[in-house]
């Protein structure tokens, strides 16, 4: 193929690129490295400079297992793989081993195992992976699945209203799971009618939080309440009140605010005259509907949504999440806080190869049918996620191993 050609397909956005932005500002493009070139084997990208086309051309391969190729330091013309930085240390937590109090998370001593330090009176309490307190010996034990449950208090004489609550907590169960789902109830309420003589009241519909639930990522579905996006199987939330409107439903002095709702986006107008946009989107039973983004909706925070590729990453992250469903626990443990952007000590090249994706559509629809390009693919996850390439040439070798037994079988 002529060169010029090769050169123009591969253009890539240089906003993406900052990393490898030489200082003349000229526009960059990835291609494999190639083999017959001058440099040595020992790097992981060289760059030459196409003066006619005024583009910097990046020649580049992934580095071999334990290193990473470094970043374009000082525009230099070639880069070296360097070894992979330290994998992230695990703190012994709540009831796990330890032998000095220095091993335990902050709020916690070692005896022996990690724990929290109360007065008698009172028993120590694990609230999430990193909050620990003391509650006394009348605390209330709840259900598993919930992390937190309201007690709402009534009067009992008529006209029956709210008077109080009192939020009961549950066991944090550990990673992957976090306090995601909500739940509300709705309940009747009554208010004097202004001016009645006798006094008259009439009813009214209050929704209250009644509880929260344990999850991990992916699994609240469309219609449930999250606290947040992470955990709604689509990976899109658009803010509704308790009532799943996007007007609120309450009266007189008791407001409530609009909670993040997990939908499915399935179309985007992002050039509507009368709106910021207008989106389509279904819920679990398949049923569509429309949410026009304004500045008078319930929140304006749903103008964060109002870009045209939320339906292909709602697509992928849903991807991600099958994919993250069928991981092994330790997976699950190492690679929950992807989305959070944390990759910690994940070692799931799926995961990591599908996140990448996630957070670089423009890269996906250029890569995902591009055999040829795959070495650049695979160069450019690993510069975010260092272990990719090493783990995925681990993998493809144990594939042929096992393939050949089989053979030889």
């Amino acid at each position: 193929m002529n060169r010029n050609i090769l050169v123009l397909i591969c253009l890539i956005l240089i906003e993406e690129q900052l990393a490898f932005t030489p200082s003349s500002n000229r526009e960059i493009i990835f291609l494999p490295m190639k083999k017959d070139h001058k440099y040595g084997d020992d790097i992981c990208y060289y760059r030459e400079i196409d003066e006619k086309l005024d583009y910097a051309v990046y020649y580049v391969k992934p580095c071999e297992k334990g290193k990473y190729c470094e970043d374009n330091v000082n525009f230099q013309p070639f880069g070296f793989c360097k070894d992979i930085p330290t994998n992230i240390t695990d703190i012994p937590n709540y009831g796990d081993t330890c032998t000095t109090n220095a091993e335990c998370q902050d709020s916690l001593i070692c005896e022996n195992t990690c724990k929290r330090q109360c007065p008698s009176s009172s028993t120590p309490f694990q609230h999430d992976y990193d909050s620990f307190s003391c509650h006394g010996s009348s605390y209330e034990i709840i259900e598993d699945k919930y992390c937190e449950k309201t007690d709402n208090k009534f009067s009992n004489v008529y006209p029956q209203t709210y008077t109080s609550h009192q939020t009961y907590y549950g066991k944090f169960p550990g990673l992957p799971k976090e306090c995601g789902i909500i739940r509300y109830d709705k309940f009747t309420d009554y208010s004097a009618i202004p001016g009645s003589s006798p006094i008259a009241y009439e009813s009214f519909t209050r929704y209250l939080e009644v509880s929260r639930e344990w999850c991990s990522i992916g699994e609240a579905q469309d219609g449930d309440f999250v606290s947040d996006w992470r955990f709604c199987k689509s990976g899109f939330v658009l803010p509704f009140y308790p009532n799943k409107d996007i007007v609120n439903p309450e009266e007189d002095y008791y407001t409530l605010a609009a909670q993040d709702m997990c939908v499915t986006p399935i179309a985007i107008d992002i050039n509507h005259p009368l709106f910021e946009c207008v989106i389509t989107y279904k819920l679990e039973d398949g049923s569509e509907h429309k949410y026009k983004v304004s500045s008078s909706g319930p929140t304006n925070s749903a103008s964060r949504s109002c870009n045209a590729n939320i339906v292909i990453k709602s697509q992928l992250y849903t991807e991600f999440i099958n994919e993250f469903n069928s991981a092994s626990e330790e997976d699950k443990k190492n690679c929950y806080r992807i989305p959070q952007g944390t990759v910690g000590n994940c070692e799931n090249i799926k995961l990591l190869k599908l996140y990448y994706f996630y957070r670089n559509i423009n890269e996906y629809l250029f890569y995902k049918d591009r055999k040829d390009l795959e070495k650049v693919l695979h160069f450019k996850i690993q510069q975010d996620y260092h272990r990719y390439y090493e783990l995925s040439r681990y993998l493809n070798l144990n594939y042929l191993f096992f393939l050949l037994i089989l053979i030889l079988l």
